[in-house]
């Protein structure tokens, strides 16, 4: 019985630990695509206009 509530408590912890790097995962994915958008507005690869509507849909 303990064996199997240490399981448990286990499985818990992990699952828990797992879906939060998923979402640090995710975040990450997010800022790099910004840090993109922001060197090609800064190169002048696109306009102002492109870049606020690109940001905008990148932080929905």
């Amino acid at each position: 019985m303990m064996v199997f509530l240490l399981f448990i408590v286990v499985l818990i912890i992990y699952l828990l630990n797992n879906n939060s790097l998923s979402y640090n995962k995710r975040y990450n994915e997010s800022d790099k695509a910004i840090e993109i958008l922001k060197e090609k507005y800064a190169k002048g690869e696109i306009t102002e206009e492109e870049y606020k509507h690109k940001l905008k849909i990148l932080n929905s």
